[in-house]
């Protein structure tokens, strides 16, 4: 099982396309849940702390727990038990919820 904070380098191993945006982005963005995981679990807003260039719009070979106006912000793999944000959820700011997110992946590792 791993967690890693580049969403980028995984997406790449896996064949996912990677896209450079016109300016690094950085400071707060909503986020949009797009499925139930246990790494999202107890987040009913996630804002997080973003800072980067790169982002991936789409996955078609990973599954995408959830996505912002620019792209995909947190996947897993289908079979191996690998996730990735595109964030930093270690920021912790008033309006983050990001910081659940250690929380429940150290929770999945238990039930392991």
């Amino acid at each position: 099982m791993e967690f890693a904070l580049d969403l980028i380098l995984i997406c790449h191993s896996y064949g996912e396309k990677l896209e450079m945006l016109k300016e690094k982005r950085r400071g707060l963005r909503n986020l949009d849940i797009i499925e139930k995981d246990i790494l999202v679990e107890r987040i009913k807003k996630l804002s997080v702390f973003e800072a980067h260039r790169f982002y991936v719009k789409e996955v078609r070979n990973l599954i995408l727990l959830a996505k912002s106006k620019i792209g995909v912000e947190i996947i897993k793999h289908r079979k191996k038990l690998i996730y990735r944000v595109q964030f930093h959820p270690e920021i912790k700011m008033e309006e983050n919820q990001g910081i659940q997110i250690p929380t429940n992946f150290l929770n999945l590792r238990k039930t392991m």
